[in-house]
């Protein structure tokens, strides 16, 4: 209810990795202004230059940089002024974006003096690519979730175990329980 009484949402996360309230809001028909950051990039509908949507590899695991700048029209991306990479062993790296809040203002202005009427328009774009292409339904993604499941199961193996030693008067490296404890000299 909330989404549609709104004329725009904006997400400025920093370290998002999906952006939960801007799909919420795309799929009830409200444009957005988001940072160009996660999975905010997927949501846009960012475009190659051949048209096709964007997918993120290893070699090009984000568009933070602008190397493609073609996206859906019921969004408007703001580009991070500057960047860091933040970690946790369970999320080893992602990035942590700071956009321009003077950038996101001007985005937010740009969607009011457009009108209500072309505004609404936008953000209805911005609803059937989530219900079509851009896979975000409830159906789409069940089965990549249950697909993912699958995949984990099919890949898993046991964790090897480590054995932790209180330190002594002499230095250790820790190893997997396989390998022993193996002395050293110098160990800091």
């Amino acid at each position: 209810m909330l989404y549609n009484l709104v004329d725009v949402t904006i997400n400025l996360g920093s370290n998002e990795g999906f952006g939960l309230s801007n799909a919420e809001s795309m799929m009830a028909g409200t444009p957005v202004v988001v940072n160009v950051t996660g999975g905010l990039q997927d949501q846009i509908g960012t475009r190659d230059e051949n048209g096709k949507l964007i997918e993120f590899t290893t070699e090009f695991p984000s568009n933070h940089n602008g190397r493609y700048k073609n996206w859906g029209e019921w969004a408007k991306p703001v580009w991070p002024t500057n960047r860091s990479l933040q970690g946790s062993p369970p999320a080893p790296y992602i990035f942590d974006d700071r956009p321009s809040f003077e950038e996101a203002a001007q985005k937010v202005r740009e969607w009011y003096d457009m009108g209500r009427k072309a505004r609404k328009e936008a953000g209805l774009k911005g609803r059937e690519f989530c219900l079509g292409e851009g896979g975000f339904n409830a159906k789409n993604m069940s089965e990549q979730m249950i697909k993912g499941i699958e995949i984990t199961l099919e890949k898993w193996k046991p964790k090897e175990k480590f054995e932790l030693i209180k330190a002594g008067t002499k230095d250790y490296i820790i190893k997997p329980a396989s390998m022993g404890i193996l002395p050293t000299e110098n160990v800091n």
